[in-house]
C-alpha cells in the first residue's frame, strides 16, 4: 500500500481503490501468526492515515467485553485505564448498546452527565492527537468485532470522496483478520486487568459442558467426582464473571482459550 493516500480516490478510479484491498489482503494472509497478524494491521492502519488503531470484541448477548487491542501511545492508554475515561467514552458505550457511532470528532463531543470526565477524555485525546475517530462494528460469531482508527486529520474531508467505501471494506478485512488473545494476556488487556487464565482442567470441563455433557458425564470424562466438577465450573464462572456454564463457555471460545 506504499503511496497510497486517501485522499488519491477522487482521481485514481476503481483500479487503485482495487489494488489497494488485494495489497491489504496479501499482507494479512502473509502474517504467520497472532502477533504478526496485529502488527500488520497496525501498519495497514497507519498507511492509510491513522496515528493508532483500536480493535476488540463484545459478546452478542450479554454485551460483555470479549478482549481489546490498542496500538494508541502508552501515555493515552494509561490516563484511559487510571481514570476511567472508559465510562464516558461515546464509542465504547455505543459498541456496548449496539449502536457505536461511526464517526467521532473529539473537540465537538456533546456534554454528558459525567460533564468533567468528558472534559478529561476530550483534553487525553487532543493531547495525543487523536481528535478524530472512525469506527466499525460487524458481527463475527456470537461476538461483534469492532476496529476503530484514530486520527489527527478529518478525515471528512482529507480522505476524500471514497473515505465509506474504502474503509468499510478495510475495515471488514481488518476484523476478519484479527485473532482474540486466546491463552495469553500479556498484551490483551481490559483497562489494565489480564485476562484471568484458565488451568487445563477448567479448559477441558467448559469444552465438555460446551458440548453438553451432564457435571455427571463430565466427571466420568475426567475421572473426578460430581462434585469436584461443580466447585471448579462455580469457580470459572466466578473467575470469568459469567452466571452459566454455558456463557462461560461462549466467552472463553471468543476469547480463543477453549475450542470445542
Amino acid at each position: 500500500m506504499s503511496g497510497y493516500a486517501w485522499d488519491d480516490f477522487d482521481v485514481i478510479g476503481s483500479s487503485r481503490y482495487a489494488n489497494l484491498l488485494i495489497d491489504t489482503a496479501d499482507k494479512l494472509a502473509a502474517a504467520g501468526n497472532d502477533q504478526e497478524i496485529w502488527e500488520t494491521v497496525v501498519a495497514i492502519s497507519r498507511r492509510i492515515g491513522a496515528k493508532a488503531v483500536g480493535a476488540g470484541a463484545l459478546m452478542k448477548d450479554s454485551r460483555d467485553l470479549v478482549w481489546m487491542r490498542s496500538s494508541a501511545s502508552d501515555e493515552w492508554f494509561e490516563d484511559y485505564r487510571e481514570s476511567e475515561l472508559y465510562r464516558v467514552d461515546p464509542l465504547l458505550r455505543g459498541a456496548i448498546a449496539g449502536k457505536m457511532p461511526e464517526f467521532l470528532d473529539t473537540s465537538k463531543a456533546r456534554p454528558t452527565r459525567e460533564e468533567q470526565a468528558r472534559r478529561h477524555l476530550q483534553a487525553a485525546a487532543l493531547l495525543s492527537g487523536y481528535r478524530y475517530f472512525i469506527g466499525r462494528m460487524m458481527p463475527l460469531g456470537a461476538t461483534d468485532q469492532v476496529v476503530v482508527l484514530y486520527c489527527g486529520k478529518d478525515p471528512t474531508s482529507h480522505f476524500g470522496p471514497g473515505t465509506q467505501r474504502a474503509f468499510t471494506a478495510i475495515s471488514t478485512m481488518l476484523s476478519l483478520a484479527l485473532q482474540p488473545p486466546g491463552r495469553a494476556d500479556a498484551d490483551d488487556l481490559s483497562f489494565g486487568s489480564g485476562w484471568p487464565l484458565l488451568t487445563q482442567e477448567e479448559r477441558d470441563m467448559l469444552c465438555f459442558s460446551g458440548v453438553g455433557l451432564s457435571p455427571i458425564e463430565v466427571a466420568e470424562r475426567l475421572h473426578v467426582t460430581q462434585e469436584h466438577v461443580l466447585r471448579q465450573i462455580r469457580n470459572v464462572c466466578l473467575k470469568l464473571g459469567t452466571a452459566t456454564v454455558e456463557q462461560a463457555a461462549s466467552l472463553a471460545m471468543a476469547r480463543g482459550a477453549v475450542q470445542l
